[in-house]
């Protein structure tokens, strides 16, 4: 459905998108937004969707249920208009986030992470979901002539992060899915290692040149005293329940990133370059032991 309002319960609802991978349309009310499709498609999004809030993500509550015509829909609260992405860009100094913003991230991030804990042992971990997760063979079919070493290093990131609890993951754990008050966009999510969405959202400003000749460029970085407070804190997590620190997987996680970062990019062939060049150089690295960490940060291409 693609009506450019509806009204539902006395409210007008505004048409945002259609997803792109399924025929479930997003509209934006007052104070909330309303999600509308198909019968079995909604259900499951329902159900996927209070069983988040049982083990305690921060994300919007669910207001209403019901149908219209021959669909279903369910009605959330609003976080509001502007995501942590946006606030961030729009405060930077000297293109760092502030502390203030900083904080307002940590404190999503934590509530995040304690209820990610709670979901460890309710599904298993299957490392091929995993690399499916993160795009490994489109990768590999991108950039064949660095084959070899990418399934070198992918058994690497095996050996390292089965080490760890699977939990539930939302695979785009990133500032631009994050308000102050919480999580969106929570539709392509999995069960993988326990860390891959918090390192994530360190790293992936990174993955992006801080201004240039490109379609798309960094509104901001942070600080790497941020960076370290972002890794203790997460730490600190972990260590309450009793399970390992993931900042020492973090260099096995921003890999993983990077090969998610660098494939499906042909429509912004300068970005597309920029990555792929930041890839060959990170791969070069972690089969090297070096620390991804510091030089994602450094680096310019």
């Amino acid at each position: 459905m693609n009506n450019s309002t509806l009204i539902i319960n006395g409210e007008e609802y505004t048409f945002v998108k259609v997803r792109s991978h399924m025929p479930i349309s997003i509209y934006k009310g007052t104070d909330t937004y309303l999600r509308i499709g198909p019968k079995n498609l909604i259900e499951q999004e329902i159900n996927y969707h209070k069983n988040l809030l049982k083990f305690g993500f921060p994300i919007p509550e669910i207001l209403h249920e019901g149908t219209y015509e021959d669909l279903c829909y369910f009605t959330e609260s609003s976080f509001g208009d502007e995501h942590l992405g946006q606030i961030f860009g729009s405060n930077a100094i000297n293109s760092i986030v502030s502390d203030d913003d900083f904080s307002k991230l940590l404190n999503v991030v934590k509530i995040f992470a304690q209820a990610q804990i709670k979901t460890i042992g309710t599904q298993a971990f299957i490392f091929k979901d995993f690399k499916e997760l993160i795009k490994l063979d489109v990768l590999l079919e991108e950039l064949p002539l660095l084959g070899k070493d990418t399934l070198k290093a992918l058994e690497k990131v095996e050996d390292r992060i089965t080490q760890l609890p699977s939990a539930l993951t939302h695979g785009d754990f990133n500032p631009y899915n994050i308000f102050e008050k919480g999580v969106i966009d929570w539709e392509r999510g999995s069960y993988s290692p326990l860390g891959y969405d918090l390192v994530t959202n360190i790293s992936q400003t990174f993955f992006f040149p801080l201004g240039g000749d490109y379609e798309y460029s960094a509104r901001y970085r942070y600080s790497s005293k941020q960076v370290e407070e972002y890794w203790q804190a997460i730490d600190e997590v972990c260590t309450e329940a009793g399970i390992h620190s993931i900042s020492e997987y973090r260099n096995d996680f921003i890999f993983c990133r990077s090969v998610w970062s660098a494939v499906r990019m042909h429509q912004w062939p300068k970005i597309q370059e920029w990555r792929y060049r930041q890839y060959e150089a990170l791969l070069g690295i972690y089969l090297n032991d070096g620390d991804l960490t510091y030089f994602l940060s450094d680096y310019k291409a």
